[in-house]
């Protein structure tokens, strides 16, 4: 089958998202609607007619077009319905071939002997159940949040704006360092997932009826994602993310999907995870550097 490398024009939505649902990595990141709003103009390597795809996150600097990770958006790389690694390795020689610079991630369910070679990174997931594993200091965290007089509630959308703006844009730039630019992406994308449905937005209040941490989820049919969030008093350990991803995961288990809590890498918000039963799932920093010298370290 020829493999085929598409504009952003050229790509059909409908037969893309499809594409996604039947692969064995159906996750939110890799849907059209998600990729518009984190990398617009993204490009895509087509399969024959889509059983097997790959999108192109391309920028531009110094006159050279590369592909880099878009923010809030792990795991792309190449999603087919039965995976096989010869075809996962055509897509990676086109990566090898077209561009001097490439520094993506590429999801859990990659076998090519490649992935082998890569540098690997974590999040922690929760398999379809209704039957959660917490642990004590889990369960002692959510009857402290509820004794408090803390409660959970979903916002509509003009109110989750208002709040992520509020809160959860401030600890972007503070906290994780991201650029105005990367934020105003960030506003997109909810915006984006908003006007589809598929974001879900959680705030725990206090007693006072004052908000003690927020949250952003996005789902589809088989995958749910926690996105961002912020508890806004981490001094008063009142257990309200504890209670408010407690409320997710109920929101979350009869529509049998898997649970990504969308990181991990810190010891600490590992340590978190864990305290929901939440398993460790590796994937891959796929990072190809053939730049001329003077050009080696720019990004």
């Amino acid at each position: 089958m020829e493999l085929k490398r598409l504009q952003h024009a050229e790509i059909d939505s409908r037969k893309w998202d499809d594409a996604i649902l039947q692969s064995d990595f159906p996750c939110v990141f890799a849907s059209s609607t998600y990729l518009n709003a984190v990398c617009p103009n993204w490009k895509a390597l087509v399969l024959g007619n889509y059983e097997a795809v790959m999108p192109l996150t391309e920028n531009k600097k110094y006159g050279i077009t590369y592909l880099y990770q878009p923010h809030f958006t792990p795991q792309l790389g190449v999603f087919m319905k039965t995976r096989r690694a010869e075809v996962e390795q055509r897509f990676f020689s086109e990566l090898q071939q077209n561009y001097l610079f490439t520094d993506i991630e590429c999801h859990a369910k990659h076998t090519s002997p490649l992935v082998n070679q890569l540098k690997t990174k974590t999040t922690y997931v929760l398999e379809p159940t209704a039957n959660f594993n917490f642990n004590q200091n889990t369960k002692r965290n959510i009857k402290k949040a509820l004794a408090s007089g803390l409660r959970i509630e979903i916002i509509n959308d003009t109110q989750a704006l208002k709040l992520s703006s509020q809160y959860i844009h401030p600890f972007l730039k503070t906290n994780i360092g991201l650029k105005p630019k990367a934020i105003q992406r960030f506003k997109i994308l909810i915006e984006t997932l908003q006007q589809k449905e598929e974001l879900l937005t959680l705030v725990a209040y206090n007693a006072q009826e004052t908000p003690a941490a927020l949250a952003h989820f996005v789902s589809n049919k088989h995958h749910a994602v926690y996105l961002k969030g912020v508890q806004l008093n981490k001094a008063e350990s009142n257990g309200s993310m504890h209670l408010l991803m407690q409320k997710a995961l109920n929101i979350y288990a009869p529509k049998n999907v898997w649970f990504d809590f969308g990181g991990g890498q810190q010891s600490s918000m590992a340590q978190f995870y864990k305290g929901f039963g939440a398993l460790p799932q590796t994937y891959y920093s796929l990072r190809i550097n053939r730049l001329p010298y003077p050009l080696k370290w720019l990004r």
